[in-house]
């Protein structure tokens, strides 16, 4: 059938028959043994301080307890020493028991500031010997060892500076330009997917899900990147830094060389890592939680938390993280710490702990009390950790909230608690900052509370605003302005829209999409989409954009519409204080030139009407400039022809005149 997933995915019998053997056991090829380079076990060690040979013993044991906190180091460190002087040569070597804990030393420790004359600089021998035989001659690869390069980034070179979204309506998919007034359409597709899209997280890719598996998308023109096998495939998620690909099947596959249940994938190379059966199924989502860099994910299990490296997928140090009842964790959005809760046992009570990995070391501790439940919330940065606790009364009768508030970056992790005598529905932190937002209280009497944790402060209630319809808050990416929400219920809430900038605590604007289902924030925090998911309503779907000040700017109704998603934008490479100087210089110089691109494009029929008249005046002078031309070439030949006569001294004065003017009377008296 034209157009159906089978002509998407191109899978034919005589394709699978072609495929190498190589491709077919690659997962049992890098299980079988291999001989081991010692060289991958050792890393050098410069930049160390050169001292005599009396005191290296000092120095030794603090490299080794410097370097033991990423594997077990073996003894003894190799520190050359010079015979003339006796003194140490700056560097040394140190040997770990296997190449797995070499690579981390590299990653962990290269940089380390040992005091403010030494900064280790660490790498491994194995690369030492590999540059060392790099050929002095280039030698161009072959048409075979050619692939086809897709530009991740070709649409943050955009010369308007728009962002781009995708759509599912019906049976089409379609990605579109952001304007102030009507998208560009970039690319559409019928039957581009059967299911859902989803963006990676740095915008990279496009992934559709379809029966069969995932296929990833790239470039200008969306090109197929790859495509993973995972029949029946739910769920999906992408690693942070665009590594690694999670899927999810509710069938398991029967095949004991195929995935199970819940499948790891190389997102570049395109072939599995790892598959997991999942007897009970499935109970949370994301099942694999990743850390900030890709380096680890981690997952729970019946008391325990295993955590996995990447890209080998073993379990960190060959154990799982014992824990009795653990219930959930999380991991800081910037540092490899994991932050976890167990509920009370026996005489224990309630805990909160965080984690650091690889060393395993407990870096604070929270006891708990008449904990019910716990949520945990990172801020974006990782700045600040919140744990929400629900607490019942020793009668059982009444509900309320409290708070443990972590301030990770300063010293021994100082906690504030914040107590709610109501329940607290919702909470969010405020992007990028110390601020973050609270829904309270029972449907008909909500109220949203704002708060600020400052350093070296205690916790502060900014404002709180009573009797609010309003059952979800999305702050901007870039901070400081908020909507809040009443979705989902058609009964008791009805698209109910709030615009607010906390700065000032001014309610910008109010206004409502009937039956909305869905908020999202475009990443430079400039506008704001909801739409009518047809996924949840039947009448009223599609999509309206406002600006970030709650100004209506587009209004599409769709039927049979599902999704809309802003892509998303990597991290800038600038830092705060280049931020900063560009806030204060830069943005005038910007804006006149973006405010005149705006109001161009604002108008597209006075743009059009302009440039014609442009075009006509420009072609209007060039003919006037040719007929002076022509005119002063035609004067010169009367000219020419027909010169007068020069005038003589009598001809001008006969023809002079005599003009007398009356300018001023004197009287005088004589005597």
């Amino acid at each position: 059938m034209p157009g159906s997933i089978e002509d998407e995915y191109d899978y034919s019998e005589e394709e699978e028959e072609e495929i190498p053997d190589e491709e077919l056991i690659a997962d049992l090829l890098e299980d079988a043994p291999v001989v081991e380079n010692k060289l991958d076990c050792i890393v050098a060690v410069d930049n160390c301080p050169i001292i005599p040979r009396d005191k290296m013993g000092k120095l030794l044991s603090v490299i080794k307890k410097t370097f033991g906190k990423v594997g077990k180091v073996v003894d003894p460190i190799h520190m050359p020493f010079n015979a003339s002087d006796g003194k140490t040569k700056g560097f040394c070597f140190v040997e770990f028991t296997n190449p797995d804990e070499a690579r981390r030393a590299v990653q962990q420790i290269n940089g380390f500031k040992l005091d403010k004359s030494h900064v280790f600089e660490v790498v491994r021998m194995a690369d030492m010997d590999k540059y060392e035989a790099v050929p002095e001659e280039f030698v161009p690869p072959s048409k075979e060892d050619k692939v086809d390069f897709i530009d991740k980034e070709w649409w943050l070179h955009d010369e308007k500076c728009r962002d781009q979204f995708v759509i599912r309506h019906d049976v089409n998919t379609s990605v579109f330009w952001n304007g102030k007034d009507e998208g560009e359409l970039q690319h559409t597709q019928a039957n581009w997917t059967e299911s859902y899209v989803y963006w990676s997280p740095l915008g990279s890719y496009l992934a559709t899900v379809h029966p069969r598996g995932i296929q990833v998308w790239g470039g200008p023109k969306f090109s197929k990147v790859q495509r993973f096998m995972h029949p029946n495939v739910k769920l999906m998620m992408i690693s942070p830094q665009e590594n690694y690909l999670v899927t999810w099947s509710s069938v398991d596959v029967a095949d004991p060389t195929g995935p199970f249940n819940i499948a790891i994938w190389d997102l570049r190379r395109g072939r599995m890592i790892r598959s997991f059966p999942l007897p009970n199924g499935l109970n949370t989502w994301p099942y694999f939680k990743w850390n900030h860099d890709d380096s680890y994910c981690a997952c729970l299990g019946e008391d325990k938390i295993m955590v996995y490296e990447l890209p080998s997928m073993k379990l960190l140090d060959k154990k799982s993280i014992a824990i009795d009842s653990v219930r959930d964790f999380a991991w800081s959005p910037s540092e490899n710490k994991i932050a976890y809760w167990t509920p009370e046992i026996r005489d224990q009570p309630a805990r909160v702990t965080i984690l650091e990995l690889p060393s395993r070391k407990i870096v604070k501790t929270k006891n708990l009390f008449n904990v019910a439940a716990c949520n945990i919330h990172w801020q974006n940065k990782g700045d600040y950790l919140a744990v929400k606790i629900d607490r019942q009364s020793k009668t059982g009768k009444s509900k309320f909230t409290t708070f443990e508030l972590f301030r990770m970056r300063e010293k021994d992790i100082p906690v504030e608690p914040l107590e709610i005598q109501i329940a607290v529905r919702a909470f969010s932190w405020e992007p990028c900052g110390s601020r973050f937002a609270l829904i309270q209280g029972d449907p008909g009497s909500l109220s949203v509370s704002f708060y600020d944790l400052k350093k070296n402060d205690k916790v502060v209630l900014l404002n709180t605003l009573e009797k609010k319809n309003v059952n979800n808050m999305f702050w901007s990416p870039k901070g400081r302005y908020v909507v809040l929400a009443g979705l989902g219920n058609q009964g008791i809430f009805n698209g109910q829209l709030e615009f607010w900038d906390v700065n000032d605590m001014v309610c910008m604007n109010v206004s409502e999409h009937f039956m909305a289902t869905h908020v999202e924030w475009d990443p430079t925090g400039r506008y704001v989409a909801t739409y009518v998911s047809a996924w949840k309503f039947q009448l009223e779907t599609g999509f309206h954009l406002w600006s970030f000040q709650g100004k209506n700017l587009q209004r599409n109704n769709i039927d049979k519409f599902y999704q809309l998603l802003w892509r998303p934008r990597p991290p800038t490479l600038l830092s705060e204080q280049e931020l900063r100087d560009l806030k204060k210089k830069g943005v005038k110089n910007y804006s006149q030139k973006f405010d005149a691109e705006d109001l161009q494009r604002g108008d597209k029929a006075s743009k059009e009407v302009m440039d014609r008249r442009r075009a006509q005046y420009e072609e209007f002078q060039i003919y006037l400039k040719k007929k002076e031309e022509q005119l002063a070439e035609h004067k010169e030949r009367l000219a020419a022809l027909h010169p007068e006569p020069e005038a003589t001294d009598e001809e001008l004065i006969e023809e002079s005149e005599t003009f007398e003017l009356f300018v001023s009377e004197v009287v005088e008296v004589v005597e």
